[in-house]
């Protein structure tokens, strides 16, 4: 009890993160591996299931778009990866942030997405499903939460006439 109270932020699917009814079985953890090699499982599955493809989806998405048409970009496997291993009662965390631009990783051209998951003896250690990776000094955090809603880039609301835009630009080097 102490345990779901204290992660119960990251251990419940919400509206990214929802699995349909039926297809919960389309990955299952196996009960004679350790929690490590079931998520390095899932990541490695997460990134076969799903194609990148930058034009396939956007900030609205969620796992249900996902099984239906399995194409996205780095949020997307995160919130693959999110959805089930929340379902098998795994703590996780949808980690924002940015790639060292000097290695060839799929994602590394602007902000990137993955997940950190609650691993008993180890802590908080991140996964990044799109690259099929363990996180590693090449990743650089920016913020984390339940889903991308909780990390968006930039999020905010001006009143006023008008138009605005916005223009950012972030370098990253060893």
């Amino acid at each position: 009890l102490t345990f779901r109270t204290k992660h119960a932020l990251f251990l419940n699917n919400g509206h990214f993160t929802r699995i349909p009814q039926g297809e919960t079985d389309r990955f299952c953890f196996k009960g004679n591996l350790s929690l490590f090699k079931n998520l390095m499982e899932l990541n490695s599955w997460c990134h076969q299931f799903v194609e990148y493809n930058g034009e396939a989806t956007d900030t609205n998405t969620t796992v249900a778009d996902l099984l239906t048409k399995p194409a996205g970009v780095c949020q997307d496997y995160a919130h693959l990866f999110l959805a089930y291993a929340r379902s098998n009662k795994i703590p996780t965390r949808y980690v924002s942030g940015y790639l060292n631009q000097n290695v060839e990783l799929e994602g590394a051209a602007q902000m990137h997405a993955w997940v950190e998951a609650l691993v008993p003896g180890i802590g908080w250690l991140g996964f990044d499903p799109t690259n099929n990776l363990l996180v590693n000094e090449h990743y650089i955090k920016v913020c984390h939460g339940r889903n991308y809603g909780d990390c968006a880039p930039l999020k905010g609301v001006i009143y006023g006439v008008g138009n605005n835009t916005t223009h950012h630009q972030v370098q990253v080097q060893q």
